[in-house]
C-alpha cells in the first residue's frame, strides 16, 4: 500500500490528525526531492543546499543527502560547510571512499587538516571492506552480469535499424531469454547458499542479483521480494533498485506504479510512462527511495514530463 494512503488510512482509524512522525517525514522528504530538484535539474547548488539545510532541522539526515548537501557547499565555495556535512555523512554511516576521493567539488578540501582526518576514516573502512570481500563469489557475478548485459545494450541499435517488431529485435530478444534462464539457475543457486550478495560481500558486484531477479518471470520477483526488502533495508543494495522492483510488480498486476520507474509501449508504439498512483506525492517518494527527479530520469528516456517541483 503506498506510503500516502497509508497515512491517511491510520488518521481516519485512529481519528486523529495525522501522526507527527509521518508528518515529519514527509515534510523531510519534500525538502530532500527540492534539493534533488536543484541538485539535478537546475544545478543551482546554493538553493539545493538551503533546501537540504530545512530538511536537516526537521530531522536527522541520512548519510547519502549529508554526501550531497557537502557536494553542495563545496561547489558554492563554502568550505566550513562542506566539511561539516561531510563529517555527519562519515558519522551517520556513509562508507564509499572511492565515490569521496573522486568527487571534483571536493579537491577544495584537500588541504584542510578536517579532510585529512576524514579520508582516514574513509579510507580505513574501505580497507576492512575490501578485506572481508568474496573474490572467487565476485569473479562468478562478473560473469553473469556481462551476460545479462551484453545483448540487452545492442537492442538500441538493433530497434533504430530494424524497428520494435522486426525479426532481427525479436530473435535477439529470444536470445536474451535463453541467457536468463541459464542467469537465473546460477543466481539462485548463489542465494540458496548466501543470501543476497550484496555490498559486505561482493562490493560493486551488488547489483547482480538484483538484474537478474529483475529480468526474470514475475514469479520469481514475488519469490524474492522479501530478501530484496530485507538486503535494501540492511544497505546491501540500494533502495532505488528496490523501488524499481516493485513498480514493475505492480505493473505486471495491472495496477499502477508506486515511484515512476517503468515506461511502456502505447498502441502506436510510442514510449510512455505506466500510470502512477498519487503522482503529485511521487516526488517525494522518489527522493525517499534516492531516485533521480521523474522529469530528470524521464529526459534520459527522451519522454517529455513537466517538473513536479514548482519555483
Amino acid at each position: 500500500m503506498p506510503h500516502t494512503l497509508l497515512k491517511t488510512l491510520l488518521s481516519i482509524l485512529l481519528g486523529v490528525a495525522l501522526l507527527p512522525g509521518y508528518a515529519s517525514e514527509d515534510a523531510y522528504y519534500d525538502q530532500i526531492a527540492r534539493a534533488h530538484h536543484y541538485f539535478y535539474n537546475a544545478e543551482d547548488y546554493v538553493r539545493a543546499a538551503e533546501a537540504y539545510d530545512k530538511a536537516f532541522a526537521l530531522q536527522k539526515g541520512r548519510n547519502q543527502d549529508y554526501h550531497r548537501a557537502a557536494v553542495c557547499r563545496a561547489r558554492t565555495g563554502n568550505i566550513a560547510g562542506a566539511l561539516s556535512f561531510l563529517a555527519s555523512a562519515v558519522e551517520a554511516g556513509w562508507r564509499d571512499w572511492e565515490e569521496t576521493e573522486d568527487e571534483e567539488a571536493f579537491a577544495v578540501l584537500h588541504k584542510e587538516p578536517e579532510w585529512v582526518r576524514l579520508s582516514e576514516i574513509l579510507k580505513e573502512r574501505h580497507r576492512t571492506h575490501q578485506a572481508g570481500l568474496n573474490r572467487a563469489l565476485i569473479e562468478k557475478l562478473a560473469a553473469i552480469r556481462e551476460d545479462d548485459q551484453k545483448l540487452r545494450l545492442q537492442l538500441r541499435d538493433l530497434t533504430r535499424k530494424y524497428g520494435h517488431q522486426s525479426e532481427e529485435v525479436r530473435a535477439a530478444w529470444a536470445k536474451i531469454g535463453e541467457k536468463d534462464k541459464k542467469n537465473l539457475a546460477l543466481i539462485e543457486a548463489i542465494l540458496a547458499e548466501h543470501g543476497y550478495p550484496g555490498w559486505s560481500m561482493v562490493g560493486n558486484q551488488r547489483m547482480t542479483a538484483f538484474l537478474v531477479i529483475q529480468h526474470a518471470a514475475p514469479e520469481i520477483r514475488v519469490k524474492y521480494l522479501p530478501m530484496l526488502k530485507k538486503a535494501a533495508a540492511e544497505g546491501e543494495m540500494p533502495n532505488r533498485s528496490l523501488a524499481l522492483v516493485i513498480d514493475r510488480m505492480h505493473m505486471e498486476k495491472g495496477e499502477k506504479q508506486i515511484y515512476g520507474s517503468q515506461v511502456t509501449r502505447d498502441k502506436d508504439g510510442n514510449t510512455v510512462v505506466h500510470p502512477i498512483e498519487d503522482e503529485a506525492g511521487v516526488h517525494r517518494r522518489r527522493a525517499e527511495m534516492d531516485l533521480l527527479p521523474l522529469d530528470k530520469y524521464l529526459k534520459y528516456l527522451k519522454i517529455d514530463y513537466p517538473p513536479l517541483i514548482r519555483e
